[in-house]
C-alpha cells in the first residue's frame, strides 16, 4: 500500500487543549523526550521531579510545565 500526496495521515489529529487519555511528549531543557498518557490523578516521575498529570491536562500543546523540582518541561 502506499500512500499518495493528500492522502489523509493515517493517526488522526486532534487540536485543542490537553485532555485524558492524550498520549504528551515532554521536552527537558537538554533536549531529552519523555512520553506519558494523561492519567486523571497519575504524576509522571523523572530524575528531574514528578510531574500531576493534572496539572497538564487542559493546557494547550507547547506550553511549559514544571516538575516537582522546578525544572520546566515542554509538552
Amino acid at each position: 500500500m502506499t500512500h499518495q500526496p493528500g492522502d489523509a495521515p493515517s493517526v488522526p489529529r486532534r487540536t485543542g487543549p490537553f485532555a485524558a487519555g492524550d498520549r504528551v511528549q515532554l521536552t527537558d531543557a537538554k533536549g531529552r523526550h519523555y512520553t506519558m498518557v494523561l492519567t486523571p490523578g497519575a504524576e509522571f516521575h523523572t530524575h528531574r521531579g514528578a510531574l500531576q498529570h493534572d496539572a497538564v491536562i487542559g493546557l494547550p500543546e507547547g506550553c511549559v510545565v514544571k516538575s516537582t523540582n522546578g525544572d520546566a518541561f515542554l509538552a
